[in-house]
């Protein structure tokens, strides 16, 4: 719920709007009550206000002089003025401090509610816009950009905490003392001033809504925020190598994963010498693992020609995605253990037919934005996923999970010339959960970052690479 201060020196106004305004339809709670500007002042600077609702003519501070000092402060709050006075003036100075709305008493609820929503629609707004900006400055790791919106947001310090958790919401950051940032599915990134609250620390263990938390006790230093934040937003995952604790730190020592064996026994389709090894790895102590390696474990299998037509491995597009597929390191392991054993030295010698391509083709473009694996479109085409994945190289000389990538980066490359969506929008309408893994697959296979492609199209193609990436 947002948060609303009503500042008025008659206490018969502020009861009236507490009671005549629906605050819970509109996703508001009243969180307190001043009486003149100077107590206003004081309120916000002790706790989270997203909208003011205030008098003009009060004691010691006027409205006009209290809406004038929040405008300075740059906390995006939302300022809407009530006054018995329709006089021109008070509005333009209004205006000109940020104020949204101007009421005339006896307060119209209708028309203070349109206000209202005005507010929580510019919230929204600038939550959104603010969030991408922030994650923009953490990729990059800008000082500047990053000491700027955390300034907006009231945290200003030379070194800050951080913290990242794997949860269905955000675990810190409704008393305004937390920034949480939003970092992908399930994913989210905290930075604080102060140390975070250890009584909350201690009952994360036993809260349902968390997989897993990690964090530094030392403060880092603002030119270090964007780095330690991406390491622990891994580290957050380890749970699911560890998977009886939730609290990881945020480095860890990891071994090298035997790849050259793992490769000499795919080309050679040796099953059971590939299953002793993946035994072999997934003994290995928790601590020795990381997510990164067990991504591209997975990869290594997947890519190779090891398997039959019996074996199907699906396309995982990021270290978070395997764990959000398999739950577990131990699983995975399991499952791909038993796919080997039903591993067939078979090659393809079919062809696709131009009806069945097509109807690939089309499968694939209608279901671009949702789960397009080759998996769920062998299922639709009744064949078998591996064999299918072989024919489809036969044909294309590309692997299926190349196409699609692709694809999605051409549609992003036309929804970037359009300018509609934002580039967190399009990340998410082509379905990928992840915005830096978004960011990296377009530079990659485009050569520049989205921010610098949209710029790209608006100047004609003219190119200005300070713009710096996502």
């Amino acid at each position: 719920m947002r948060q609303v201060l009503l500042v008025d020196d008659e206490a018969a106004v502020t009861n009236s709007l507490l009671h005549g305004i629906d605050w819970t339809s509109l996703g508001l709670t009243v969180s307190g009550v001043a009486m003149n500007g100077l107590q206003a002042l004081e309120y916000i600077q002790k706790n989270p206000v997203d909208i003011v609702i205030t008098d003009i003519r009060m004691a010691e501070l006027d409205g006009l002089s209290l809406s004038q000092q929040i405008y300075q402060m740059n906390r995006n709050i939302q300022t809407i003025i009530i006054s018995g006075f329709a006089e021109f003036s008070y509005a333009q100075k209004a205006l000109s401090y940020g104020v949204i709305g101007y009421v005339l008493k006896p307060v119209e609820y209708a028309e203070l509610t349109r206000y209202l929503k005005l507010a929580v629609h510019k919230l929204d707004r600038r939550r959104d816009s603010g969030q991408n900006g922030l994650l923009d400055a953490l990729y990059q790791n800008h000082a500047g950009k990053l000491r700027q919106l955390l300034k907006a947001q009231g945290l200003e310090a030379g070194q800050y905490y951080t913290a990242a958790s794997v949860s269905g919401q955000p675990l810190f950051g409704a008393d305004g003392k937390v920034l949480a940032v939003r970092m992908g599915y399930k994913r989210y990134g905290y930075i604080a001033a102060s140390p975070f609250v250890q009584p909350v620390l201690r009952n994360l263990p036993d809260d349902p809504g968390c997989s897993g938390f990690s964090f530094i006790r030392n403060p880092v230093p603002i030119q270090k925020l964007g780095p330690a934040l991406k390491r622990l937003s891994v580290s957050a995952f380890h749970y699911f190598f560890d998977p009886d604790h939730k609290i990881f730190p945020g480095v860890r020592h990891k071994a090298r994963l035997p790849y050259p064996a793992l490769v000499s026994a795919a080309a050679e389709q040796d099953a059971p010498r590939l299953i002793g090894l993946l035994q072999k790895i997934g003994a290995l102590p928790p601590e020795d693992l990381s997510l990164n390696e067990a991504w591209r474990l997975y990869n290594t299998l997947a890519d190779s020609e090891f398997c039959g037509p019996s074996v199907a491995l699906d396309d995982i597009y990021s270290p978070e995605h395997l764990v959000f597929c398999f739950g577990t390191f131990q699983h995975m392991i399991r499952t791909l253990c038993a796919r080997l054993e039903e591993c067939s030295s078979a090659q393809p010698d079919g062809k696709l037919s131009n009806s069945a391509f097509l109807h690939m083709l089309r499968f694939v473009e209608q279901h671009l934005s949702e789960n397009c694996s080759l998996q769920l479109i062998a299922r639709e085409m009744n064949m078998n996923a591996n064999y299918l994945g072989q024919l489809f190289k036969r044909e294309t000389g590309k692997t299926y999970s190349t196409y699609v990538t692709e694809l999605r980066i051409e549609r992003a490359r036309e929804l970037l010339a359009s300018g509609e969506m934002s580039i967190n929008e399009i990340a998410a309408a082509l379905g990928f959960n992840d915005y830096f893994y978004f960011l990296k697959t377009f530079k990659r296979v485009s050569g520049c970052t989205p921010k610098q492609y949209r710029q790209r199209q608006e100047t004609g193609g003219l190119l200005d690479l300070s713009a710096g990436a996502e």
